[in-house]
């Protein structure tokens, strides 16, 4: 996809992240931790190191993203075997179909990868193992066997957006693929908010884990870079709605981004950041604009029941969904119980 062609104000983050992932690629396997507060350009950031990765390494790069209302096990690994499924499509080759007839635990427990297998001809091959942990185990094994033929001797670089919402089933088997191995060097980067590591049972699992890894913190954007985005973005802007876009936005893209399309489409009507999200809220149905009435005044998260119940509502998921691609709230879990608030403070102040 297209990306902007200007990364403002993030170059010493952008180094250390390169640093840490190439390090260990070059003498193992790790973890990398990358967090900061919705919006702050985690994403962002994330895109640009794996660009830096691609063209400084021979790694293969495999990436997915963890969706909030996805609550079936596995659904954290599920995102990185949908890359692994697409790169074998693409790249076919004998080591690739060996791994991938020698695998039955992998195809039944991750159904996007049965497009090519064959099954074997031993015994050993076709018979699964007969108990659930046991199918796991030997699914993670296999997984990382098909990974280690796509890579065909490169390291190999694992890309998880929104790490927050992953389940521990997941985090299991992700701690098996980074066991050390003959197979070659392997490194987990993980992108998520900061606010919700603690109830995340993923991160719980892995942080935890006696695997090494990095951390760094995207901090809010400082004032003077702040400013040379909205120059940027809204050259004709006056001294005064410069200075005022900087102090709404509190170095917050996301926020900024709020803003400045508030501006370009409906001239900027003071306060910047309010009437952004008026205007937002102005194109979403009566339920959502409530949702987010009640989010506000709330003072801090509540549950989807809760929420539902004030409402008088049974049904609430499309609004919830609308608000949530408005960046107006997002969603916080713990196992399978969900929480809802505005997707930054700032937002109710």
């Amino acid at each position: 996809r297209s990306r902007s062609a200007e990364l403002i104000g993030r170059g010493r983050e952008l180094r250390t992240l390169v640093r840490h992932v190439t390090s260990f690629l070059e003498q193992g396997t790790g973890i990398v931790l990358l967090h900061g507060s919705p919006g702050i350009g985690k994403s962002v950031l994330a895109d640009r190191v794996l660009d830096e990765v691609r063209t400084t390494t021979n790694a293969l790069i495999l990436g997915g993203r963890c969706h909030g209302w996805e609550s079936l096990p596995f659904n954290a690994i599920d995102a990185i075997v949908d890359s692994v499924a697409r790169v074998a499509r693409m790249e076919p080759s004998p080591v690739v179909d060996e791994a991938m007839s020698r695998s039955v635990a992998m195809t039944g427990l991750f159904p996007t990868l049965a497009f090519h297998s064959t099954g074997a001809g031993d015994d050993e091959t076709v018979m699964l193992p007969p108990t659930p942990a046991q199918v796991m185990a030997r699914a993670s094994v296999e997984l990382r066997a098909l990974i280690a033929a796509l890579a065909n001797g490169r390291p190999v670089g694992m890309f998880l957006d929104d790490a927050q919402w992953g389940d521990y089933q997941s985090a299991e088997v992700f701690q098996r693929l980074l066991e050390p191995s003959a197979a070659g060097p392997i490194v987990l980067v993980l992108s998520y908010s900061t606010e919700d590591w603690r109830t995340s049972l993923l991160l719980q699992a892995l942080v935890n884990a006696p695997i090494a890894h990095a951390e760094v913190q995207l901090e809010p954007l400082s004032a003077a870079l702040t400013e040379k985005l909205v120059k940027r973005d809204l050259p004709e802007a006056t001294k005064a709605m410069r200075k005022l876009a900087v102090e709404e936005s509190g170095g917050n893209p996301a926020l900024l981004g709020q803003i400045v399309r508030h501006v370009v489409q409906d001239g900027g009507a003071e306060p910047l950041l309010a009437g952004a999200v008026a205007a937002r809220l102005a194109g979403l149905s009566a339920a959502a604009q409530r949702i987010f009435t009640i989010l506000r005044e709330a003072g801090g998260p509540l549950s989807e029941e809760e929420v539902e119940r004030r409402l008088e509502l049974s049904e609430s998921d499309e609004p919830l969904r609308a608000l949530v691609r408005a960046r107006l709230i997002r969603l916080r879990r713990t196992g399978d119980l969900f929480e809802l608030d505005l997707y930054h403070p700032r937002l109710r102040n």
